[in-house]
């Protein structure tokens, strides 16, 4: 149950966060597909700038403790939690 409860949570933090990566990375293509060849220079150049750092997603992570949490980060850590339990079920013997 504890297990459980510790997906769950972990689950509510990276949906979000996977959420804030795909929407960042999707304003690069918003901005492309924009009519921004009619503006004048100076808003060209902005748009540009927004091209450029909308191609590094941003991402939530915490230093030393937490990689970026995203669905991917969710996926393997429930997997490596499965394969935990499971080589303690073998140690321990039961079945």
């Amino acid at each position: 149950m504890i297990a459980f409860g510790g997906f769950v949570e972990l689950y509510m933090y990276a949906w979000p966060a996977d959420d804030v990566m795909s929407m960042s990375s999707d304003i690069a293509s918003a901005v492309y597909d924009s009519l921004w060849y009619d503006d004048d220079l100076a808003m060209q150049k902005l748009l540009i700038h927004v091209i450029l750092r909308s191609q590094h997603p941003v991402t939530v992570s915490i230093p030393c403790a937490l990689p970026n949490l995203s669905m991917n980060y969710y996926a393997s850590y429930v997997s490596t939690v499965f394969s935990y339990m499971a080589s303690v079920r073998i140690l321990m013997g039961q079945e």
